[in-house]
């Protein structure tokens, strides 16, 4: 019974034109020219593959970069602005000795001079020049010439000094990668308190 049946079959599907026949009887003959075909076809898909990935590492990479370039510029412009609030603390304070005794005995401008000049958040005075970076203290969280890690940031604040005012720059150089970068913030301070 088998036999007819396998016979019948036979008959049947050679009857039948080849796109009526079910995928699981029409099986194509593996010549020479099919043999490797699935080697090349997985050789291109992980190709595709590959520069996909490359495209997606590349875009994560820049991504972390461009964060770290944002995230230097906010910390430049907040030691600018610092060294900005430091000079006018030191400004006021010599103010306020006069407002405190009514004896004017102390210029509003008492330890300024013309020049470049380091500050420090707590400075109560003008620091000199140097090239050294600012530290960072991980315990404290502040930026100063002492103690702490070495960052990559240089503040110089340059003074001009005028019969009535006081001009002040703060400048914040800085590296990320291979570019160099700087923030300048600039202030006036007058003598809100004349003799």
């Amino acid at each position: 019974m088998k036999n007819i049946y396998s016979k019948v079959r036979k008959v049947f599907v050679d009857l039948l034109p080849m796109d009526c026949l079910p995928p699981t009887t029409y099986h194509l003959p593996l010549t020479s020219h099919h043999k490797g075909q699935t080697l090349v076809e997985a050789m291109v898909s992980a190709g595709i593959l590959t520069v996909g990935l490359i495209g997606i590492l590349t875009l994560l990479a820049q991504s972390f970069y461009l964060n770290r370039v944002v995230t230097d510029n906010y910390k430049a412009t907040y030691l600018a602005a610092e060294g900005i609030e430091v000079v006018k603390s030191m400004l006021d304070h010599n103010t306020l000795l006069n407002i405190g005794c009514q004896c004017k005995s102390t210029p509003w401008n008492q330890g300024f001079a013309d020049g470049n000049y380091n500050v420090e958040y707590d400075s109560t005075s003008l620091l000199p020049p140097s090239p050294q970076p600012l530290n960072f203290d991980g315990t404290t969280g502040l930026y100063s010439y002492g103690f702490g890690n070495p960052t990559n940031f240089r503040r110089t604040i340059h003074v001009s000094l005028y019969p009535d005012k006081i001009a002040v720059s703060s400048v914040v150089t800085w590296s990320t990668g291979a570019f160099h970068s700087q923030i300048e913030l600039d202030d006036v301070f007058y003598n809100w308190w004349p003799s």
